[in-house]
């Protein structure tokens, strides 16, 4: 069957419980052409199954177009929600949704809502703009993606995740939020690529647990650009086995931070001309910093505090306003190979109680201030590699006991 509204007006009074359309306990529905002003819901699905909403506006309603109560296969299409007082488009107990060429803009709540017990539900190629709350939003649910869709310009985060597992977010434009570019809570698994998340409030990407690494643990951000964020590129709280590849972190508040987090890997990336430090790690275990060029960050290049077990691999750390390298405290971490170049203090710094750190067949050169230094830190290995052309020396150790500097070529030119 199908509603051919022919670009008619259904308006309404605005009760709570009112709906401009609703389809209810069918099947094989479509609702096309049409404006829906004024009501609770401007249309309803209800244990709706393979209904299709196509061509129809949505505005002045409470919720613009809700697709809820056990529906299954629905499709909404090349839809306008605009200015409702809660949710542009809000999907909740439904399965297998589908959200396409849709422009939520200005509601009062976010642009798009997938709520509780909403699994397979795809939002793509759609817009979310300009919304008091999230662009989109998602909540306990599983199997989601949101694919080709742009988050602009919305009061709270760009894309929110809370409480669920095992889905792909791709080639999203995530720009100019009020909160965070991505918010991902209390989930597992999440991968996010070939997007780009710029310009938002807080952090580009921000992965967090508020119950312990087991409950945010297992995601991917790949060949995305995170670029002119207000607080870190990707910032990392209590969050294992991240995986961090090919993508570009430009000119955030500091590019990459991982915090009581352990497994993670950084590799491949370009984390350059950040505010703050290029990556940075606190209190982690077992992280991987490898093949990564990290040029021109405003503090040190890599900054380790209280880190244990870190390798950081075949990194190029360049033009740095501080060190190239910055471990502070810790036990077992490892600089492997990778060249430290031009930075305005040291090339690896070594300190305040790090122990057990290995430096191997590392290149340190012309750097502001020492190639290498290691002050207050015992037991550290430095094997091979060669420091030359530095301001001040080219390796200096300081009441670090089990430590011998003559396992690195010096040369005061390079």
């Amino acid at each position: 069957m199908t509603l051919e509204g022919n670009g008619y007006v259904v308006g309404g009074s605005g009760g709570e419980d009112s709906a401009g359309i609703r389809v209810e306990d069918v099947a094989d529905v479509t609702i096309r052409n049409v404006v829906v002003t004024g009501w609770g819901d401007g249309i309803s699905l209800r244990r709706a199954t393979d209904t299709v909403v196509e061509n129809v506006e949505a505005r002045g309603n409470g919720d613009g177009i809700r697709v809820g109560s056990r529906s299954r296969g629905s499709t909404v299409r090349d839809a306008t929600a605009v200015e409702n007082q809660r949710d542009g488009v809000y999907v909740v107990d439904a399965n297998g949704v589908l959200v396409t060429g849709v422009e939520t803009r200005t509601n009062g709540r976010h642009g798009i809502n997938v709520g509780e017990f909403s699994s397979g539900t795809t939002v793509r190629d759609s817009v979310a703009a300009g919304n008091d709350g999230d662009g989109v939003h998602l909540l306990e649910s599983s199997s989601l993606a949101v694919e080709g869709t742009t988050m602009r310009d919305n009061g709270g985060d760009g894309l929110w995740i809370l409480e669920v597992g095992s889905h792909t977010h791709s080639d999203n434009v995530v720009q100019g939020n009020g909160g965070h570019g991505v918010f991902v809570r209390d989930s597992t698994d999440v991968t996010l690529a070939a997007s780009e998340i710029r310009e938002n409030g807080g952090d580009g990407v921000r992965l967090r647990s508020n119950f312990g690494p087991d409950d945010v643990a297992g995601h991917v951000l790949r060949s995305s650009t995170v670029a002119d964020n207000e607080g870190a590129g990707l910032r990392s709280l209590a969050s294992d086995g991240a995986v961090v590849r090919g993508n570009d972190f430009d000119d955030n508040g500091i590019g990459v931070v991982l915090e009581r987090a352990a497994g993670a890997t950084v590799r491949n990336n370009r984390i350059g001309e950040n505010f703050d430090h290029g990556v940075r790690l606190v209190e982690t275990e077992e992280v991987v910093v490898a093949d990564n060029r990290l040029p021109g960050n405003r503090n040190d290049g890599i900054s380790l505090a209280n880190a244990t077990d870190s390798r950081l691999a075949g990194n190029q750390v360049s033009e740095s306003e501080d060190d190239g390298v910055d471990i502070s405290g810790g036990n077992g971490n490892r600089v492997l190979e990778g060249e430290y170049v031009d930075n305005g203090g040291d090339g690896v710094y070594v300190r305040d109680g790090a122990s057990g750190t290995v430096v191997r067949e590392i290149s340190s050169r012309t750097n502001g201030d020492d190639g290498i230094h290691v002050r207050d830190s015992p037991e550290t290995t430095l094997d091979g590699g060669f420091a030359c052309g530095n301001a001040g020396d080219q390796v200096i150790v300081e009441n670090s006991p089990g430590t011998d500097p003559s396992g690195v070529e010096t040369r005061e030119d390079c």
